[in-house]
């Protein structure tokens, strides 16, 4: 399994390395030009990219909406790690030697996780309303959470099929949004610095996460943990809602139409 997993993963960076270019030849946007520009200037000015990396990094630092979706960004993930890593704590007290039926769940949660963050991305697309997606899928979190800890201990296991999908599809959701709402919020910041950031915050929210709530399920129960887990992702969600909608890399496009109008012909496909 680990080989074919390890085939599949070299295939698809072949790929890439084949096939995608570094960057389009032209800027794509008004915003991704005035970025590259910005990037130059700055990397002549401080002499190498090592120090022009630092100073995006500061800048994140200073940026209170970045810092409060840095915590809830990783709450999020957090919780996505911890139901899918201790699915034998959730239902090995009610559904013992299940372990069949705990892999297809956890099948159905990664099914899960890739629709809701293909629908997120479509979500935010159509509607441009970042502060508002990112509420109303953490929200959704939020109850895909409790339900998903009610249906462990109260509901048969058919139930807790359907409700482990809706739950993968919740977390899946925040991963697209939230990328793009650090790019728009950070600018002109590199996506991939303000990415990167999240990405970090994701893993060491999971790790701990994980190592917290394990020892929780043994000691307190598979209700009172769940519960627990919850009201964390009830904190992540508090914590968005002071995130300030400061979009700066929109601001820029409605300030320069002309000037994106003028390349759209011209945008790669690739």
């Amino acid at each position: 399994c680990l080989l074919v997993e390890a085939i599949w993963c070299s295939v698809a960076c072949l790929l890439v390395i084949v096939i995608f270019r570094s960057e389009p030849p032209l800027p794509p946007s008004a915003a991704a030009a005035q970025s590259a520009a910005l990037r130059a200037v700055g990397e002549i000015r401080r002499g190498n990219f090592f120090q022009s990396y630092l100073a995006s990094l500061a800048s994140l630092l200073r940026s209170p909406g970045f810092c409060l979706l840095f915590i809830s960004y990783g709450i999020s993930t957090g919780v996505s790690y911890t139901i899918a890593t201790l699915l034998n704590s959730f239902l090995s007290p009610r559904f013992p030697n299940r372990q069949t039926d705990f892999g297809w769940i956890g099948f159905l949660m990664v099914v899960g996780n890739t629709v809701g963050a293909m629908v997120g991305g479509l979500v935010l697309e159509y509607s441009q309303r970042y502060r508002a997606t990112t509420l109303g899928i953490y929200a959704l979190i939020v109850a895909t959470t409790v339900g998903y800890t009610l249906a462990c201990v109260y509901t048969p296991l058919p139930a807790v099929y359907a409700v482990g999908f809706a739950s993968g599809a919740a977390l899946g959701a925040m991963l697209p949004v939230g990328f793009e709402f650090a790019a728009e919020i950070t600018y002109p910041v590199t996506e991939s610095t303000s990415a990167g950031g999240l990405n970090m915050s994701a893993q060491a929210f999971g790790i701990a996460m994980i190592l917290g709530m394990e020892p929780a399920f043994s000691q307190l129960g598979v209700l009172p943990a769940g519960l627990l887990l919850t009201g964390i992702a009830v904190l992540g969600f508090l914590l968005t809602c002071f995130v300030k909608e400061d979009l700066r890399r929109k601001q820029l496009e409605q300030r320069a139409p002309a000037a994106h109008s003028e390349h759209d012909h011209l945008k790669p496909l690739i």
